[in-house]
């Protein structure tokens, strides 16, 4: 492994898109049984975050 002194002291710049929205859809987890099952029961039982009490 070799490491650019040189080029990992260069400060970098923001990236920005200029507040653009292209209704991008993300992919990283979208295989992921586990994360869809658990979106579900999020969506299944948001009301509960409008009863006093029952945060957790």
């Amino acid at each position: 492994m070799h490491i650019n002194r040189k080029a990992s002291n260069i400060i970098s710049e923001r990236t920005d898109n200029g507040g653009e929205y292209d209704s991008a859809e993300g992919y990283r987890d979208s295989d992921n049984a586990a994360l869809k099952s658990m979106d579900a029961l999020v969506r299944k039982w948001n009301f509960l975050k409008y009863i006093p009490g029952s945060k957790w």
